[in-house]
Parts: C-alpha cells; structure tokens; sequence
C-alpha cells in the first residue's frame, strides 16, 4: 500500500507540473481555515493542509487534498490571480489535456484549478465523475479561504477531459454519480462547461470499436445500461449551464460535438457549437482564426461572460 501512494503522489505531482508550467512543488503548513474533514476515519498525514507559493501571476496552493478515496488522498492545485475579476473570483476547473489555457485564464483574472482525478482503464467510470464532483463540493467549502465565488464555477477539458466536463456539466444528484467521498452538504454543479473533443454518446462513439469500448471502460455491448449511464447525451435538461462544444478537425469529434450542442439548444440552454479550423485533437491551430492563443481569447470571453 505505501509503495502504491507513493507511486500515485510521484504521479500527481508530474501531471499538474505538466499541465501548469511554473506552478512550484507543494510544501504545507497549518492553516485552521482550510482544514479538511474528510467523510471517514484516515491517518492525519493523508491530510496535508496548505500553505500560499507566491508564483509570477498569482498565489499557488499546489497539492491540495481534496478529498479521500479510502486511504488514498486525491490532490489539486488551486491557483488564485493577484488581480482578480472581481471579488470573491469566479474559478475554472482544468479536468485534462487543455493545461495551455491555465497560466492565461489565471491572468485574466479567474481561479484556477487543475485538478487530478483517477481514470480510466485503471479506474473505470464513474469514479473519476465523483471525484471532478468531490472537488467542487471541497471548493465551494472552502470559497472563502481560497477567495472565490462558490456561485460562478466553471470546467473545462479535451477527450476524456471533455467527457468528463461534460458530464459534471448536465448532472444532479438524480444521476448518482455524486458518489461518497466528502462535502455532501456542499453542490456539484457548475455555471459553465467548455467540452473540446468530448463525448457526447457512448453509442455512437464507440459503434465500430467494441475493442476499446471494453479495454478502456470495461464495456462489453452496446446494450449495457452503463452506455446510456455514461453518456452526457442521456442528461441533457433545461436546467444545464451554457456549453462551449469545441471540436477538431475529425469528423468523428465534429458529430459528438455537434449532437451536444443541438440537443442543449433543443431545451434551450445557451451551447455553441465549435469547429476549430486546423486544430488537431486536444491542440489548437498554430494560425487562423482558431490558433491557439485566438482560442485561448474565445475561451476566456466564454467564462467571463457566463461566470457572472
């Protein structure tokens, strides 16, 4: 067991380096305000409490333990701005592969948070669903500390990054997939969804490939009432946040894209649907209209207008 928490902390630290360039290595201190209580009985030290890293644009609190799976710790990075918005600050929460949009969303004046949350294969869904829910419920516990706007919460991510937005994004506690790691008196739901290359229906997603469908997920038919379970698609009400349904170049990623964004329209819930000129999967153009630091602007216009 020691052995595997130290592999998963190795891990976690080399992701959120990788994904936030100049955020620095964790250290912690005492800090009354931000103590965690985690829903059972775990050893202390899987509690570390934070100290502030003063970082060239903000105020880093790296490493943060958000909630408990068990006795292993799921850790974050929460980012606060020297000039925010406004405040408290409306925060943005990195779920994967979109790391390049950190450093300029945290300039333009949000929190940011780039969470870690245990995936598939290794893991199978819903587990990391809860987990991206568990950090909202931490977060908006610890609005004060961390200086944000427990009302205005935003995600975002590419591929199973944008899977998982997605999902946080049209679910509520009727879907069960709150799951039981901690802060049940504390929303999940967000005010904002940024989906690149997510998708939208298990279904068509994985119609001609039953392979990874299993290998991945653990899935072994399309009749598997997990495909309808698993699927943003199944979710979609009037009540969802605005979505921004970005997609590359694929024509497979253009029609999940494209079925989200009509179907939210359908209920009339404010979704754009995106094509990204020349951007490959996860990465923006390198010119035109959709390069990346264009996409970069759209994308933080997106949440400046609906985390409000």
């Amino acid at each position: 067991m020691k052995i595997e928490l130290v592999r998963f902390v190795v891990f976690s630290i080399f992701l959120i380096s990788s994904c936030a360039p100049g955020i620095p290595e964790p250290t912690h201190t005492p800090s009354a305000t931000a103590t965690i209580a985690p829903p059972s009985p775990t050893p202390a030290w899987l509690t570390p409490v934070q100290v502030a890293k003063k970082i060239d644009f903000g105020t880093s609190y790296p490493n943060v333990h958000y909630c408990s799976a068990g006795t292993t710790p799921l850790k974050m990075t929460i980012v606060v701005p020297d000039q925010p918005l406004r405040s408290p600050a409306p925060v943005v929460i990195h779920l994967k592969f979109m790391g390049d949009l950190i450093q300029p969303l945290i300039e333009r004046g949000f929190v940011v948070v780039n969470l870690i949350w245990r995936e598939p294969p290794v893991h199978k869904l819903p587990i990391g669903i809860q987990e991206a829910k568990c950090a909202i419920r931490y977060l908006r516990a610890n609005a004060d500390f961390y200086q944000l706007d427990p009302e205005q919460i935003g995600v975002f991510g590419c591929s199973r990054g944008g899977h998982t937005a997605a999902l946080v994004g049209v679910t509520d506690p009727s879907a069960d997939m709150e799951g039981n790691f901690g802060f049940p008196d504390q929303s999940s739901r967000v005010q904002a969804v940024v989906m690149f290359d997510g998708i939208a229906d298990f279904r068509t997603n994985y119609a001609d490939s039953l392979g990874e469908l299993e290998g991945v997920h653990g899935i072994t038919s399309l009749d598997d009432p997990m495909i309808s379970y698993l699927s943003p698609i199944t979710y979609v009400d009037e009540d969802d946040p605005p979505f921004l349904a970005i997609t590359s170049n694929d024509e497979h990623w253009k029609a999940q894209a494209k079925m989200l964004a009509e179907a939210l329209t359908a209920q009339g819930v404010s979704a754009t649907y995106l094509p990204a000129e020349n951007a490959g999967h996860c990465q923006f153009s390198g010119s035109g209209p959709h390069s990346r630091e264009n996409m970069i602007t759209m994308i933080g216009d997106f949440f400046e207008e609906n985390l409000k």
